[in-house]
């Protein structure tokens, strides 16, 4: 119970500080490019991974080629396209549109567990996504239903939303035995170089980061330990605990800490916002409690 409880404290801190991801983007001011961003903060995360385990003596599991190849290629799946994809979109679609596709991921992750692991999908978990969706919805668009407008960009948003959900559940169904801090850095190192090489031949990538400021430094410094390393490392160990029908329920809660971090700062939302946040609660822990009741009673 108390490893669980700790694997939930980790997916929850993950989902935290990729909320923060938010508000230090939009700190950028668009200098540099969101493409060029990415991939400074991931190269620059992968060179930190790379030296903490050069100064670590601790001797790690060693790796079958096997294992290797499927670790290179989750990197690709859950940082290259999942990360590149995101950009494509974001630049032929709105924000909008964006965070409300990336809110089917807690339905995509279960569908995708039930695909790979045999999971069953229950009615009350299916009305606990729901209640979830909409919490985001609201919290997303402030109420307004019709703001929505389908774009041609909004494939990739989908594209970015199931090489996501496909990551979590491959992770968990490849690789259960190899630690979590081996897990993080060989996905986000292979991913970061596949990252590195793309935003090369699209921008002049390296003039972008001679001219940062101050500000844009330290706002990528920090994408890069915490919205990075710390949050990959997080929800992988959470995951390898959990599994991915439980985690990827937690998804919802990105906009929830994205909200929760603005008004911290000052940014406070519409009542409808407030709402949206607690109707994403909601459906979570309609979605996690009724299975823990249900157990509770078949074996009292």
């Amino acid at each position: 119970m108390q490893s669980q409880t700790f694997a939930w404290l980790m997916v929850f801190s993950a989902v935290f500080l990729w909320g923060s991801n938010f508000h230090a983007i939009t700190g950028l001011n668009h200098s540099p490019t969101p493409l060029s961003a990415a991939a400074f903060r991931f190269l620059l995360a992968a060179a930190i991974l790379l030296l903490l385990r050069a100064f670590r003596k601790k001797p790690e599991s060693l790796l079958t080629f096997s294992q290797q190849l499927k670790l290179i290629i989750l990197g690709g799946i859950g940082v290259f396209i999942f990360n590149s994809a995101m950009f494509i979109g974001l630049t032929m679609t709105s924000a909008l549109n964006g965070a409300l596709i990336m809110g089917a991921t807690p339905a995509v992750g279960l569908i995708l567990s039930r695909l790979v692991f045999g999971s069953r999908i229950r009615n009350w978990q299916w009305f606990g996504l729901l209640i979830g969706f909409i919490g985001v919805y609201l919290v997303v668009t402030k109420g307004q239903v019709l703001g929505v407008v389908l774009s041609a960009g909004d494939s990739f948003i989908a594209i970015s939303c199931l090489s996501g959900c496909l990551f979590t559940v491959l992770v968990k169904r490849w690789l259960p035995e190899v630690p979590a801090g081996q897990l993080t850095r060989w996905t986000i190192t292979s991913g970061a170089l596949m990252i590195g090489v793309f935003a090369w031949l699209r921008e002049d990538v390296v003039s972008q980061v001679m001219q940062l400021n101050i500000q844009s430094g330290l706002l990528l410094v920090y994408m890069a330990v915490a919205g990075t390393v710390m949050a990959y490392y997080s929800w992988l160990h959470g995951n390898l605990c959990l599994g991915p029908e439980k985690t990827t329920l937690a998804f919802n809660l990105v906009p929830v800490c994205t909200l929760l971090i603005g008004m911290a700062l000052g940014q406070f939302p519409a009542p409808v916002q407030v709402l949206g946040m607690v109707t994403v609660l909601v459906g979570m822990l309609f979605t996690s409690l009724v299975p823990f009741i249900r157990q509770k009673g078949q074996t009292a």
